[in-house]
């Protein structure tokens, strides 16, 4: 025998699942708020190692320059000494 539902279970039924829907909706919603602020801050992140890593490569850059300038200088004073 199965069991017959009247309106007024029916209608106490459709409420709950409209709730519980309300309810994952409202959870998906803290969710994706959530991730949406975790991808600022890993974005604001990158975005200051990305300063960071150009201001580092000009800095060693110009070492490097002034490295191999000091270098041609003084090898070109050592063969003139010798000589």
């Amino acid at each position: 025998m199965s069991p017959r539902r009247n309106s007024e279970d029916i209608e106490r039924l459709e409420r709950g699942v409209r709730e519980s829907l309300k309810e994952q909706a409202r959870n998906l919603q803290s969710s994706l708020a959530a991730l949406a602020e975790k991808i600022d801050e890993v974005k604001s992140d990158h975005d200051k190692l990305e300063n960071e890593n150009r201001f580092l490569q000009d800095y060693i850059g110009g070492l490097t320059r002034t490295m191999s300038r000091d270098n041609l200088g003084r090898s070109g004073s050592v063969r003139k000494g010798k000589r």
